[in-house]
């Protein structure tokens, strides 16, 4: 049989994510310990199975878990014979219906957020259902393009491509915006449109919502929860919703969404009976009124004004010079400073020298306030 390290391998070699080889190498080492792998059989197993539940109080998902890696380590060897009668089973999820992100939650912390990329995280990860690691795994060159409508996405399930089954596509709209800024004022060096680990969302996330003192779960696969629930309220088809989220065509995930969408039945027979007047509408992701990249835009329309004021001054006061010059030197005698023409005077009270150095002071102001700008908008890189 082949040594754990080596099913290891086997296991990297088929584009598993780490954190599904750490844990097989957790329970096959467990089990190991328990009784060495080559004389293991089913009721060793069995016994296996209730001695990590006793002494590490494992619960049942858990316990599915190592069950599950058991499996395919013995089913590689073929060995059936101990495994057949090893039943995993994953305990149905239940999601409180209060604990759903909605689009004003979305609105809410867009509101009390200043990041241009935590911005375009959260809003990319609600409107596509995007689990992290497929969020984390697209390419600016390769994944996202700009259309009419918003941005085409592509998402794969993890950096390595390996997982082909996870590869779809869909449109973003509702994210356009916050997405659209982001890549506007992004300065990293990498191929990846977020380059950021899962770790430092999760943990930014923590943070985020202990300083709002946010009522709701905020985790990054909170987002794809709350996207899959909004879909069935909009009345999607079910086989698009399991095409967007990734889901095969016969699972049944999409039934836990479905209870949720579900609780507004007593709302809805409610309004039917007139008691609360007309079904509100679908709230949307709020659009931004102002970004950061309309922000700077503004100062910098500011300073062009400023400079083509300034060369208006500069090249009335040449010509209104050279004028001068000319009348001046054919008739010294006759020529006093109030005959100069009216339309060559400089079109401002103050002298080309004070416009220089009002130039000059302004185009300093316009840079420090880029400069503060830039840095309250600073992009935390993990």
């Amino acid at each position: 049989m082949l040594s754990i390290e080596d099913f290891l391998d086997v296991m990297r070699s088929e584009g598993v994510q780490k954190s599904a080889t750490k844990n097989a190498q957790i329970t096959l080492n467990q089990l190991n310990d328990f009784k060495p792998l080559p004389e293991v059989e089913y009721i060793d197993i069995a016994r296996f199975i209730n001695h990590i539940r006793e002494k590490h109080g494992y619960k049942k998902s858990t316990l599915a878990v190592r069950k599950a890696y058991i499996k395919k380590y013995f089913r590689y060897h073929d060995r059936d014979d101990i495994i057949k009668k090893l039943q995993v089973k994953h305990e149905p999820r239940h999601l409180n219906p209060n604990d759903i992100l909605a689009p004003e939650d979305i609105n809410y912390l867009l509101k009390h957020m200043d990041s241009p990329m935590y911005k375009a995280i959260i809003t990319v990860l609600y409107e596509s259902g995007a689990r992290i690691n497929e969020a984390l795994a697209v390419k600016i060159d390769d994944d996202i393009k700009e259309v009419n409508i918003g941005y085409d996405l592509t998402l794969y399930a993890d950096k390595t491509r390996r997982h082909t089954y996870a590869y779809r596509e869909m449109y973003l709209t509702e994210s356009a915006p916050y997405l659209r800024e982001w890549l506007m004022v992004r300065s990293s060096d990498s191929d990846f449109l977020f380059p950021l680990t899962s770790r430092a969302v999760g943990m930014w996330l923590q943070n985020l919502r202990e300083n709002l003192n946010f009522p709701k779960p905020l985790n990054p696969h909170a987002f794809r929860h709350g996207c899959a629930t909004r879909l069935v309220k909009k009345g999607m088809q079910e086989s698009l919703i399991r095409k967007q989220l990734g889901w095969s065509s016969n699972s049944n995930m999409i039934s836990v969404y479905v209870h949720l969408a579900n609780t507004d039945l007593k709302t809805y027979q409610r309004m039917q009976a007139g008691e609360e007047g007309e079904e509100a509408p679908l709230i949307e992701i709020t659009k931004p009124k102002e970004t950061y990249v309309d922000r700077i835009s503004q100062q910098e329309r500011d300073m062009i004004e400023m400079r083509e004021m300034l060369q208006t001054v500069m090249k009335d006061n040449l010509e209104m010079k050279a004028q001068l010059e000319s009348q001046t030197t054919l008739h010294p005698d006759e020529f006093e400073i109030e005959d100069a023409r009216p339309d060559m005077m400089p079109t401002t009270a103050m002298s080309v020298d004070e416009i220089k150095e009002e130039g000059k002071n302004f185009e300093g102001k316009m840079k420090k306030a880029i400069e503060e700008e830039a840095k309250k908008n600073s992009i935390p890189i993990n």
